[in-house]
């Protein structure tokens, strides 16, 4: 308190005394010795000049200050994917800056950061801003008005170190089959921290496995951790064929066709209702006719089970219609 003292009184022969209360100042009683601590946002100090000749005395007051410092995001978290899974990532704190200012003017205050928070009290052995570590670590950001580094704040600074999804197995259910528009449900064990998206890696992703209006032939399907820790990949066959054929050489339905593999590769097999296989055709042929050994074949369902490149295997249904 001594530091205000030639701001209070400049006149010789006084004394200087200061109270913590109006009355202890008056009665000229427990005068405030050394340091004082202050607990209180704004505290008031009552200050007593006496003239050390007459014995005469008059008291003023000031009030002490604790700034609140800068008004800052107390708590953050900075994340990032282990994609190597050598258990460690490289997290760049000043990635965190603005997140912490949350709207301060960057160049009225300097931001460092600190491994406990007694060093980041003391401004004592800041890390750099490239910082290695493991995660499920605490860190901490100081805030520091650029005009007064004693004046300041304290983030608490969370580094997250996310896994990367990993996909044991994945099979494709069409519960709704046609020619160009398709129900699919993807069976993938424990999804529920998983997103999936198809045809395009930037979105949109959606939580729920089951995809509606999705055309015949091949599709890429991204899948990426509600973290955005990493996307995965994979090829995937959506099986496209017509329900029933007419093979009355209209001109109109008369092959039966897997649809949208037509590029591909792959054998379709057919078979009547008690598993005598009747016709083996390729994915790019015109389709089948609906014969057996050069006879026409009687209207009724028939089977069919296609294997694809990509491991997939389907079975269904269909019909021929006379």
């Amino acid at each position: 308190l001594a530091a205000t003292a030639n701001e209070i009184v400049v006149q010789n022969h006084t004394s200087l005394s200061y109270h913590s209360s109006l009355a202890d100042a008056t009665d000229n009683i427990d005068p405030i010795q050394g340091i004082y601590t202050s607990t209180n946002p704004v505290q008031t100090i009552y200050a007593r000049v006496e003239n050390d000749l007459t014995g005469c005395s008059k008291i003023t007051d000031f009030d002490l200050i604790i700034n609140d410092g800068p008004i800052i995001s107390p708590l953050v978290n900075l994340e990032k994917c282990d994609l190597d899974l050598n258990g460690t990532e490289s997290y760049l704190l000043t990635d965190l800056n603005s997140i912490i200012l949350d709207g301060l003017e960057p160049s009225d205050y300097v931001i460092e950061y600190y491994k406990n928070k007694n060093d980041a009290s003391g401004g004592l052995n800041s890390v750099t801003d490239v910082y290695e570590s493991e995660g499920n670590e605490i860190i901490y950001g100081r805030v520091s008005e650029s005009s007064n580094t004693q004046c300041y704040n304290i983030a608490e600074v969370e580094l997250i170190l996310n896994k990367p999804p990993t996909i044991q197995s994945i099979s494709l259910v069409q519960p709704q089959i046609n020619a160009n528009n398709n129900t699919i449900t993807l069976d993938i064990p424990n999804s529920d921290h998983l997103e999936f998206s198809i045809g395009n890696k930037e979105g949109p992703y959606q939580a729920a496995t089951t995809f509606y209006n999705i055309n015949s032939g091949f599709h890429t399907l991204y899948i990426r951790d509600l973290k955005g820790c990493a996307i995965l990949n994979f090829d995937i066959a959506v099986l496209g064929y017509d329900n029933f054929f007419t093979p009355n050489n209209d001109g109109l339905n008369d092959f039966w066709q897997i649809k949208g593999l037509e590029n591909t590769e792959n054998q379709i097999h057919i078979f009547d209702r008690y598993g005598k296989l009747l016709s083996t055709l390729k994915t790019t042929e015109r389709g089948w006719d609906g014969t057996h050994k050069g006879g026409r074949l009687p209207a009724a369902d028939y089977w069919f089970r296609v294997t694809l490149h990509n491991g997939q295997e389907f079975n269904g249904h269909f019909s021929l219609v006379r």
